[in-house]
């Protein structure tokens, strides 16, 4: 589960302190009086549209519009950005743990006593951070070009995938298999796989879409990603590689939001079991911590490995130690 921490009534200094609304019925009617809650995440627009529809469902007086944006380090960059200028900005946001922390530490973001909006307790990760969903690393191939795909992470090492590989340019998968493989065994496996020279995306998307096309045989990326291709007939599909790397994602709440009752309205729901099942069921990214959703179905059975949110400070140095390996002077595909 999501690391626990004691939620705080004061508020960092530079960050604003949460509105009156003190339960979700108080914060639904003071969210009716608010405009639409600008949320960035980087799920397709389509995806993103059906999030919010089922929210409007439950919550007919508050409103959020979606904002897609590539991935957590441009949401990231893009709420620092905002927090210095005037104009339309973000109300809320979901992205990775380093993100948010880092968002935090440069005061952009409100921390919350979440304990009155019916959130349950292990999904408070802090009190400016809800975990709310789960990327689940994962082989993918195309079955028409690969009739037998590599079964574990050693194959991938094998020469036949030199050059001919796949992969999302953060190192997301290599550096959340460090708390189950140990630092030697993660930091050997992540010279060896960047000596296979792995073509680089900087969407993984792009990358399943790649993979479907026959553009390359294969890849480590994201099953959300590869989902959508596969309900739709492509030529793709996916292995779990054991351990199977995972990554949950974090709803915040920016300081200085525009619509802040609709804001944390919106997180809130997100965090809670029926937000979660309507974020599964669009993203196909769920949270593997609530029961139900098809992520924690196809995580059953299997070792996952991720570095809790109180050692994010670690996991961060890992991600530029093995960023800067694998990434090299190669270039980088959108």
């Amino acid at each position: 589960m999501p690391v626990v921490v004691g939620c705080s009534s004061d508020p960092a200094p530079g960050v604003d302190a949460a509105p009156e609304a003190a339960s979700v019925t108080e914060l639904a009617v003071a969210a009716a009086t608010e405009e639409p809650a600008i949320w960035y995440d980087s799920s397709p627009d389509d995806q993103g549209r059906r999030v919010v529809a089922a929210f409007a469902e439950r919550f007919p007086g508050a409103t959020v519009r979606h904002v897609r944006l590539v991935g957590g380090l441009d949401i990231a960059a893009r709420m620092v950005l905002e927090a210095r200028t005037s104009g339309e900005a973000a109300d809320v946001a979901t992205l990775a743990a380093e993100q948010a922390r880092g968002l935090y530490e440069r005061e952009v973001l409100a921390e919350i006593d979440w304990g009155g909006f019916d959130v349950a307790s292990d999904m408070v990760a802090t009190p400016y951070a809800l975990a709310t969903a789960t990327a689940v690393f994962v082989l993918l191939y195309n079955p028409e070009v690969v009739p037998r795909p590599p079964g574990s992470w050693d194959e991938l090492l094998d020469p036949e995938w030199a050059g001919r590989m796949g992969s999302w340019v953060s190192p997301h998968a290599l550096v959340q298999l460090v708390p189950v493989w140990g630092e030697v065994r993660a930091a050997d496996y992540a010279s060896r796989f960047a000596a296979q020279e792995p073509v680089l995306f900087r969407s993984t998307f792009s990358l399943a879409q790649s993979i479907a096309s026959g553009d390359l045989p294969a890849g480590v990326g994201v099953w959300h990603a590869a989902k959508p291709l596969m309900e739709s007939g492509a030529p793709v599909a996916v292995t779990r590689l054991s351990p199977a790397p995972v990554s949950t994602l974090y709803t915040v709440v920016a300081s200085g939001a525009s619509s802040p009752n609709t804001a944390r309205l919106f997180a809130s729901w997100l965090a809670s079991p029926q937000g979660a099942m309507a974020y599964d069921a669009a993203t196909g990214r769920g949270s593997m911590w609530v029961p139900g959703t098809e992520t924690a179905a196809f995580l059953a059975g299997i070792e996952t490995s991720e570095f809790p949110f109180s050692q994010g400070e670690a996991a961060s140095e890992w991600m530029a130690r093995f960023g800067a390996e694998v990434r090299g002077a190669r270039a980088v595909r959108p």
